[in-house]
């Protein structure tokens, strides 16, 4: 068998032939590479890399935003947490001397007492026991500022159309404020302040229980002389239930840790076995607890429509006489 001898020549081919197919290679790599086939796959690479580097970047915005707003929340948290003692405190003075001031101050007092005919003891008496004997401050927080607040809308309605002489409207409760804070050396709009503060912090921080008082059929305690009928109970076990159930909730929603719903469910359906411990098999009606027949006995009705008397304020045509400057000490309510 012969062989080809190897000369300078034939290896200087061979290298060139080598050297030809690689960069032909390398040619239709390039070219396959540039195919428009292969340019698509490549621009719906980088698309996906642009559209995932945005998503990654509009979540990292709404995280940051939701960041801002849960440490605002917080910062809200605080300041009620730290106004809600003082403010307590501050209000308790007018509070305290309602009951008093109502009887003495001549300016407040004496127009009432006319309008009524109250001239002796026992009279002045009587109408401090009934028609002056409703109190601002024991409405509740929530009613009262949404109340006054009315009031002072028709103050300010009245002003705008050109303060009307002898359309002057009625303002029972913001005279009562008038001379609350007329004795604690301070104006009305400040007072304002103070409840509508105060009532923004009590929506945040408390949430209280279904009661029995608020689910009383028409009529109240009036309404059967058998006890147990003169409530809705199946609608306060409703309510309790709701309650339960949103403490659930919570927990699914990482609101609440486990022991803390835990501790809601316990106490809600704690709340209900103190009302009824079983239902009357016959009637399907609960059977009432020793604790729930207080809630509706005779002294318990009594203490509720004494306090709601108190809380309900002045009967329909209670007097609010119209002085001069009445209202000055409260601007525009848009400005409180």
């Amino acid at each position: 068998m012969s062989t080809r001898k190897s000369t300078p020549k034939r290896k200087r081919q061979e290298s060139a032939s080598r050297i030809i197919d690689d960069v032909s290679k390398r040619l239709k790599a390039e070219e396959n590479r540039l195919s428009p086939e292969s340019e698509q796959i490549g621009l719906r690479q980088a698309a996906d890399r642009k559209k995932e580097l945005t998503n990654t970047k509009s979540r990292a915005s709404e995280l940051e935003e939701q960041l801002l707003e849960a440490r605002e929340a917080n910062n809200r948290a605080l300041y009620r947490t730290e106004s809600g003692d003082i403010l307590s405190l501050l209000i308790s003075g007018l509070t305290c001397i309602e009951k008093d001031v109502r009887r003495n101050d001549a300016q407040y007092f004496d127009p009432i007492a006319q309008h009524y005919g109250a001239t002796g003891a026992a009279k002045i008496t009587k109408l401090i026991q009934g028609e002056l004997g409703w109190l601002l401050m024991e409405i509740p927080t929530g009613h009262r500022i949404l109340r006054l607040e009315a009031e002072w809308d028709l103050v300010d309605l009245w002003k705008e159309n050109g303060r009307p002489s002898g359309q002057e409207p009625k303002t029972p409760l913001l005279d009562r404020l008038a001379i609350l804070c007329r004795a604690r050396h301070m104006d009305r709009t400040t007072a304002m302040r103070w409840f509508r503060a105060y009532e923004v912090r009590n929506q945040a921080a408390h949430h209280p229980p279904p009661v029995v008082s608020n689910f009383l059929k028409p009529g109240g305690w009036n309404h059967s002389n058998t006890e147990w009928q003169c409530v809705e109970w199946a609608n306060l076990r409703d309510a309790i239930n709701e309650r339960i159930g949103r403490a659930n909730t919570r927990f699914e929603q990482g609101v609440y840790t486990v022991v803390e719903r835990n501790f809601l469910v316990a106490a809600f359906t704690r709340q209900w076995f103190e009302i009824s411990e079983a239902d009357d098999p016959a009637t399907s009606e609960p059977i009432l607890t020793h604790r729930a027949k207080f809630d509706i006995s005779p002294r318990a009705k009594s203490r509720y429509l004494s306090d709601k008397k108190k809380r309900d304020g002045p009967e329909p045509g209670f007097p609010s006489p119209y002085v001069q400057g009445k209202w000055d000490d409260l601007g525009s309510r848009s400005d409180y």
